[in-house]
C-alpha cells in the first residue's frame, strides 16, 4: 500500500537499517507480526486470518501470530520501518526502500488493483474529464499509491500537477473533507472509493482503466515485504505465509460469493453483490502464478514485473519523488521468491 518515494537522509537511512535489523532479535522469539487491514487488496490475508489457517499453520511450526491493523499505507510503513512489523503489505512506495538499498525483500505479490482504486469526482462539480480538474481541489493520501496514480492520471491527460490544488489527507480525514464539501474530487481506494461514490460522487477513472489506456505504462501492485535478515533466519516462516496465502487465493477463486458475504464489514458495503464487485476489481495470484514469467519469476529468473517496477521507479524519479535513478539490478536483488517454491 502506500508512502511517498521521498529522499532519506544519511541519518534517516541509518536509522531505517537499524530498525529493520532489530526485527531479527524480536523474531527470535518466534512471533510473526503481520498487518491485516480492512481493504479488499488485503483479501487473501484477511481470509487466511479469519479462517484461522495462518495461525494454525504457524502454530505447527512453533510460531505465534500477532496481527496488527493500520488505516493506511503510510502508517503501516512507519511501523515496518520502526521494527514493529516483521511482514508488511506494501504498495509501490516500497520502492523507496529498495532505491535506497535498504535491507528488505519482496517475497510475494499481494494483489494487482484494477477498479478498486480510482478517481471519484463530485457530481455537482461539473467534472466530465481529467482536463476539467484544472483549478479544482483534489484530496489524496500523501505518499500512497493513490498519490502516484493521481499524478500518473494527470500526466497522461497532459494536466500539470500545479494546475490543481492537492489536499493531503489520510482516508478517514479525506472522507470527512468530502462530506464537508472541501474537495471536488479524490483519488483513493476501496472501501473509501465506494463510500465517496455513494455520497454524491462518480468514479471518473480507475488505475486499471489508466493501465489499459496507456498499454500498461501505469499499474499498481502491492507486495509482501520483509526485512532481509528476518528472511534469512526464518525461511520456514515465510514459506508458511506464502503457501497459506496461496491457499487463500485458490479459496477466493472457488468461492467468490461466500467470501463476498463474509467480508461486508471489511469492505464497507451493505450487500454481498457490492462486495463481489470489489473482489472482481482485484487480481490475486497463487504461488504458481507468481513464479511465472509474467510476474515475479522463479529464483534466479526474474519475471516481467521487474520491468513494471522499473517504470514506476522511473516515473517517480522524473517527478522528483525519488532522487536515485532506476537500477534494474537493485530491483532484481530485492526480489526473493524462494518461499513460493514447493
Amino acid at each position: 500500500m502506500k508512502q511517498h518515494l521521498k529522499y532519506l537522509s544519511v541519518v534517516g537511512a541509518l536509522g531505517l537499517f537499524a530498525a529493520l535489523s532489530n526485527t531479527v532479535g524480536q523474531a527470535a522469539e518466534r512471533v510473526l507480526r503481520i498487518t491485516n487491514s480492512p481493504c479488499v487488496c488485503y483479501l487473501p490475508m484477511l481470509v487466511a486470518v479469519k479462517q484461522g489457517w495462518l495461525e494454525e499453520d504457524l502454530k505447527k511450526a512453533g510460531v505465534k501470530l500477532d496481527v496488527q491493523s493500520y488505516q493506511d499505507g503510510p502508517s503501516q510503513n512507519a511501523a515496518f520501518l520502526s521494527g514493529s512489523l516483521d511482514v508488511a503489505q506494501i504498495g509501490l512506495p516500497g520502492l523507496a526502500l529498495i532505491a535506497k538499498g535498504a535491507p528488505v525483500k519482496i517475497f510475494m505479490v499481494s494483489d494487482e488493483e484494477v477498479s478498486t482504486e480510482g478517481l471519484v469526482v463530485r457530481k455537482s462539480a461539473n467534472i466530465g474529464s481529467v482536463a476539467d480538474l484544472k483549478g479544482k481541489t483534489i484530496g489524496v493520501t500523501a505518499g500512497s499509491s493513490s498519490d502516484y496514480a493521481l499524478r500518473a492520471t494527470l500526466k497522461a491527460a497532459n494536466v500539470d500537477i500545479g494546475d490543481v490544488k492537492v489536499l493531503p489527507a489520510p482516508p478517514p480525514a479525506l472522507s470527512a473533507a468530502w462530506s464537508r464539501g472541501d474537495v471536488d474530487a479524490a483519488y483513493t481506494w476501496d472501501p473509501f472509493l465506494t463510500q465517496l461514490a455513494r455520497n454524491d460522487g462518480t468514479v471518473l477513472s480507475t488505475i486499471g482503466g489508466l493501465s489499459k489506456s496507456t498499454n500498461g505504462a501505469y499499474s499498481i501492485q502491492n507486495f509482501y515485504m520483509v526485512g532481509a535478515k528476518f528472511a534469512e533466519e526464518n525461511p520456514d516462516i515465510l514459506k508458511v505465509v506464502a503457501h497459506t496465502i496461496s491457499r487463500s487465493v485458490d479459496y477466493i477463486a472457488a468461492n467468490p460469493d461466500k467470501v463476498a458475504a463474509d467480508f461486508l464489514q471489511e469492505f464497507g458495503v451493505d450487500t454481498a453483490a457490492e462486495a463481489l464487485v470489489q473482489i472482481k476489481g482485484e487480481k490475486f495470484y497463487d504461488a504458481k502464478m507468481q513464479l511465472g514469467a509474467d510476474l515475479l519469476g522463479e529464483p534466479g529468473k526474474p519475471g516481467k514485473l521487474v520491468d513494471s517496477l522499473m517504470g514506476v521507479w522511473q516515473f517517480n524519479f522524473d517527478t522528483g519523488k525519488v532522487t536515485t535513478p532506476p537500477n534494474r539490478d537493485t530491483i532484481v536483488k530485492a526480489i526473493d521468491t524462494s518461499a513460493l517454491v514447493e
